[in-house]
């Protein structure tokens, strides 16, 4: 058996979370949503792990995830969008589909602070209404804009350096 490092760990699991996410809705991929959930939240402890091992600075969420009411509590989008900022401040590194996550989640939750201005822009330019686009299902979000990442990734990532809800945080 081979033992894999907290970044190998993270990546695969955080990407398998994203990809049944992008998929929920399609049974002959997803069998089981609520194992989304739980690929979220061991990615979190990965990264946590990975963070306090390597004397880094752990997400924020972690540590005020307990002081949120009871029905604020199921947060796997919130968590998996967590996940890839954190996955991309410590690991220095992206992927097309943690960016297109980034992307749906930020059209889902405009008060996230992810800037979309360069992807915007080329949705539009290529002729995308962006009411249609944030109107998508999941699978027809991730086809249409994971596209578009791969172009936008280094512009986005050099813009931003905390997560949405460290940015928030006081």
């Amino acid at each position: 058996m081979r033992i894999v490092g907290h970044e190998e760990a993270a990546k695969g699991q955080l990407e398998q979370a994203l990809f049944l996410w992008f998929h929920k809705d399609d049974q002959h991929i997803v069998l089981d949503a609520s194992s989304i959930h739980t690929l979220a939240f061991a990615v979190q402890g990965i990264l946590w792990a990975y963070a306090h091992d390597s004397q880094q600075r752990p997400s924020k969420v972690t540590q005020t995830i307990e002081k949120l009411p009871p029905d604020q509590r199921d947060l796997t989008d919130f968590f998996l969008a967590d996940n890839v900022w954190t996955f991309n401040r410590l690991f220095m590194r992206s992927s097309r589909l943690m960016d297109t996550f980034l992307r749906r989640y930020s059209f889902s939750f405009p008060k996230s602070g992810i800037s979309l201005k360069t992807l915007e822009m080329k949705l539009v330019s290529s002729g995308h209404d962006l009411k249609a686009v944030a109107g998508l299902n999941r699978k027809g979000f991730y086809e249409l804009v994971s596209t578009y990442a791969v172009a936008n990734l280094r512009e986005q990532r050099a813009a931003h350096s905390a997560s949405p809800a460290e940015r928030e945080s006081p």
